[in-house]
């Protein structure tokens, strides 16, 4: 094994952020949530900033915002919900909660929110139920809506989350139940200033042009949006509590579910939060793997690893850069892992990002498109 590479960074990715009711209410014609058996309360969002601050890593939390609509301004938008003209948020809002979570999420330095949706779901007319806000099916092909309709579901959620004063830069999107097709609203996405979506490339649910070849983990869309592919989820989104310690290391966007880190008891939220800072804590004494900052640290380091071009020869690493795709979201720095100190390197200026058992992280930026590391 070679003693420095470009390691895979590790980033959380958690959906469905953001409901009150948890029980899936498909059964009643509603939308699947979260399945918590119980309501989602400001504790569990506190959960998220914990873990985030164990492992001072921003969590991309896919969220969907209709529950927290507090005088019925949704009632407006077209196919929302099973209510249809009958929407009636406002009644079951309680406003000292809803005080509660936004507080919570306002002053959380590590709630990253990500755009997912308003009810993750639309109800065509003539094709019933979809359980995504973008796109309704024929058969197997996703059917994208109107644009106008697509831009007054993200005016309205933008719009939310300025009535609570969240006052978050929100860059980042995640496809409800991974419906999308590549090419298809990028252009949209950008207008609000959406640089990152994550989703699962192997599932039939990413839908792609006819020619297109899909990239094996990272490339970018329309307008520069970087698309990133997430690991298929290995915990049912049905689990609460989800235990981590038997769990394999994994590296690159990890997808869970919301109460895969909470507790039926939502006093004991800490315990799971614990638990699952340790496994993260453990893949990052791993030599290839990088603990993400965020979805754009996360974005960056996966088009370094995938694109540049690395050579060895004597013990000296050779990064050349020049095929690494630009865009809006791609930073300026990327990291590589040595088992030694590094003593001598060109085309760039490095510093100690951060000293594991047995390996150093450094930080890079390149000053020319060809580095070496020794």
């Amino acid at each position: 094994m070679e003693n420095i590479i470009i390691p895979e960074s590790l980033q959380i990715t958690m959906d469905d952020v953001g409901w009150f009711n948890g029980p899936d209410d498909r059964p009643n014609g509603g939308s699947a949530r979260t399945a918590m058996p119980r309501r989602h309360c400001a504790e569990d969002y506190a959960a998220i900033n914990a873990l985030g601050e164990r492992l001072d890593m921003r969590i991309n939390c896919a969220f969907v915002v209709g529950d927290w609509d507090p005088d019925n301004r949704l009632k407006h938008i077209k196919y929302l919900s099973k209510f249809g003209d009958d929407w009636n948020n406002a009644a079951y809002l309680g406003k000292e909660e809803m005080q509660a979570v936004a507080d919570t999420v306002r002053n959380s330095p590590y709630i990253d929110i990500a755009v997912h949706g308003l009810q993750h779901n639309y109800f065509h007319p003539d094709h019933g139920y979809t359980n995504t806000d973008y796109y309704y099916h024929i058969g197997e092909t996703h059917v994208l809506i109107p644009e106008e309709e697509i831009r007054a579901r993200l005016d309205a959620y933008f719009d939310i989350l300025d009535h609570y004063r969240i006052g978050k830069k929100v860059n980042s999107f995640i496809p409800p139940n991974f419906d999308y097709i590549w090419g298809s609203m990028a252009h949209i996405l950008a207008d609000y200033g959406i640089r990152y979506v994550s989703t699962v490339f192997t599932y039939p649910d990413l839908q792609t042009p006819e020619g297109f070849v899909k990239p094996a983990l990272v490339g970018v869309d329309n307008c520069g949006v970087i698309t990133l592919n997430r690991n298929v989820n290995r915990i049912s989104w049905r689990e609460v509590g989800s235990d981590l310690d038997e769990f394999p290391t994994l590296a690159g966007i990890f997808g869970c579910h919301w109460p895969n880190v909470l507790h039926l008891d939502q006093t004991r939220n800490m315990e799971t939060v614990e638990n699952w800072a340790r496994y993260f804590l453990r893949c990052a004494d791993t030599f290839g793997i990088i603990l993400s900052k965020d979805i754009g640290f996360a974005a960056t380091q996966t088009l370094y690893r995938e694109y540049a071009s690395v050579t060895y020869s004597g013990g000296t690493m050779t990064v050349d850069v020049s095929g690494v795709p630009t865009a809006p979201g791609r930073r300026d720095r990327f990291y590589i892992s040595a088992r030694q100190e590094i003593t001598a390197f060109t085309g760039c200026q490095i510093e100690v990002h951060e000293r594991r058992d047995g390996f150093l992280n450094y930080a890079v930026t390149p000053t020319s498109t060809v580095m070496t590391f020794a």
